[in-house]
């Protein structure tokens, strides 16, 4: 492997390429594998779990059954809709009235806030598109 003064590889250097056909491997294997197999695995794996093998344990929790993500109940409160600004405050009184968890407000305000951005893209964009239109109409 020879490297230049700055220690970089030299032109040419066949060792600094990655292997080619390893990103497919994977699939190449799950292929191989019929539905069969695929139990015989999970139940020699359960088998081992349940006989308090760790290992097999630490897969299963990890693979086949993760803990749940976490997930907000409905909270219904009063949404003012006709104005960002109004349903931001009234996200921001529920929130102080005690209606809804603060870490449920911050994601509700979050989503205000992006669906604000792409209302002001769609209208910037038809704004442009207007410009557009009178030049090419004055030229």
């Amino acid at each position: 492997m020879d490297r230049d003064n700055n220690g970089q590889f030299l032109k040419g250097n066949t060792s600094a390429k990655a292997k080619r056909g390893y990103k497919d491997r994977g699939r190449q294997l799950a292929r191989m594998f019929t539905d069969d197999d695929i139990t015989q695995v999970y139940q020699a794996l359960m088998a081992n779990a349940v006989a308090g093998d760790t290992a097999s344990i630490a897969l299963i929790s990890r693979y086949i059954a993760p803990a749940p993500k976490s997930t907000y109940a409905p909270t219904p409160f009063d949404y003012d809709a006709t104005d960002p600004l109004k349903g931001a405050e009234s996200i921001m009184n529920a929130i102080a009235n005690g209606q809804l968890p603060a870490d449920v407000g911050r994601s509700l305000l979050e989503g205000v806030g992006t669906v604000q951005r792409i209302k002001e893209m769609a209208e910037l964009e038809v704004r442009l598109k207007q410009l557009e239109q009178k030049l090419e109409d004055e030229l």
